[in-house]
């Protein structure tokens, strides 16, 4: 299974997500965009797809898979999780845009969760592609945002 899951399956999913990726930006650019949650949300999902896939890719061993074996660790776990958190946030916003846009405003505390899974899970997709500075300077921006000058 490690061999077929780092040989084929992971190769397949990162390609389809890149030539998704772009299809739906050349779509937009040709027929105009989408409502901005579900272009956003479209995005975000095909971007955190492309980058997971690419980490989760990065964690085998030649020398483990090459007996066919898949070998957990602790890097691939965090990188499932921070995916599915991101998935699972990105498609209620993506599936649910028109109650969410109906209620002008009104945020639920499971929204509130969703939000808090997708920030975790750009964190670590930031983390990945460009390093700490861009997540350190987000993370001062969210705590200015938080606790800074009153209005």
């Amino acid at each position: 299974m490690g061999n077929a899951l780092r040989l084929g399956i992971l190769p397949f999913i990162i390609a389809t997500s890149a030539v998704l990726l772009v299809g739906l930006t050349l779509c937009t650019a040709f027929f105009g965009v989408f409502p901005d949650g579900i272009q956003r949300s479209a995005h975000l999902l095909l971007v955190l797809f492309l980058v997971f896939a690419m980490a989760f890719q990065a964690t085998f061993d030649s020398t483990d898979t090459a007996q066919g074996g898949l070998k957990v660790n602790a890097n691939s776990v965090l990188i499932i999780a921070a995916l599915s958190g991101g998935a699972i946030a990105t498609g209620h916003q993506l599936f649910n845009f028109d109650a969410i846009n109906n209620r002008y405003g009104s945020i639920t505390s499971f929204e509130i969760v969703l939000g808090a899974m997708i920030v975790v899970a750009l964190f670590d997709a930031c983390r990945r592609t460009n390093g700490w500075p861009i997540v350190i300077l987000a993370s001062l921006f969210i705590c200015y945002g938080l606790f800074g000058a009153p209005a």
